[in-house]
């Protein structure tokens, strides 16, 4: 059985206090070989970091400040977080993005708090993993300012990130893969009422599809409203390969080669 690659996993959060050696051995027995941590703020980058150093091989780290956090943002903040992305273990800055659907921060807020980690993704050559909830239509103006001062000869110009836990329409999927992004895709993928969401995806290149948990979230059906864990990426991994109607094998060859090349892993 080939390799799987959860890129979007959380295991620093308190969800997995009691068992995370336990859940990282799961992981490993259903033959996921690379999971990527993204931080949510200064504190959880950290974390993320100093986990990801026990298992190097397995664990990799992403920093950055999700949009809720944005009432944080100040000069030392991003200080704070260019000396943690410049750690050589980190491959990528994010969590990072708008949220309009929770709003616990102000939207001029969120703006700079992304233009700010925008420019830092830039300055090192790390591509962003990018959060969008209710905010296609600014975030897609900010994203694509940014596109267009990516040098044409740094990789980010044809991998320059992820739209994690994709939600949104068919044209922005379309249009942000024609910009060389990738779409994350996790448990709702297995959904009961998740049948416009399959025919959504099944449009879309393989070639740019990643998977993911979101770990301690968005559980797949087998254990919806359960916490998640890596583990539970063969759950969308076999959905996904009945999408696109092609063998898991196959399915787990090319989206981890996928995530291996975005993340230069």
């Amino acid at each position: 059985m080939n390799s799987l690659f959860d890129t979007h996993c959380h295991l620093y959060l308190p969800d997995f206090r009691d068992d995370l050696t336990l859940i990282i051995e799961r992981a490993k027995q259903k033959n996921i070989t690379n999971i990527l941590i993204p931080g949510i703020d200064i504190k959880s980058s950290e974390k993320a970091i100093k986990l990801c150093a026990s298992q190097p091989l397995l664990l990799h780290p992403a920093v950055g400040i999700h949009p809720n956090y944005g009432n944080q943002i100040n000069s030392a903040i991003i200080k704070e977080l260019r000396d943690l992305a410049s750690n050589q273990l980190v491959v990528a800055i994010g969590e990072i993005g708008l949220d309009y659907y929770r709003n616990f921060t102000p939207i001029n807020d969120q703006k700079q708090l992304l233009n700010m980690q925008l420019k830092l993704a830039l300055a090192i050559d790390k591509p962003i993993i990018i959060h969008n909830r209710d905010a296609e239509n600014h975030l897609w103006d900010i994203i694509g300012k940014w596109y267009e001062k990516i040098p044409s000869n740094s990789p980010l110009k044809n991998r320059p990130g992820v739209f994690h836990s994709f939600s949104s329409s068919l044209e922005f999927a379309k249009q942000a893969i024609k910009k060389g992004f990738y779409i994350g895709v996790g448990g709702p993928i297995t959904y009961k009422k998740s049948k416009n969401y399959r025919k959504l995806i099944s449009q879309l290149p393989i070639e740019r599809i990643l998977i993911e948990t979101d770990s301690p979230y968005l559980a797949p059906q087998q254990y919806r409203g359960k916490r998640n864990e890596p583990s539970f990426l063969v759950y969308t991994a076999q959905r996904l390969s009945e999408i696109f109607q092609i063998n898991f094998d196959t399915l787990s060859e090319i989206t981890t080669r996928n995530a291996k090349l975005l993340f230069n892993i």
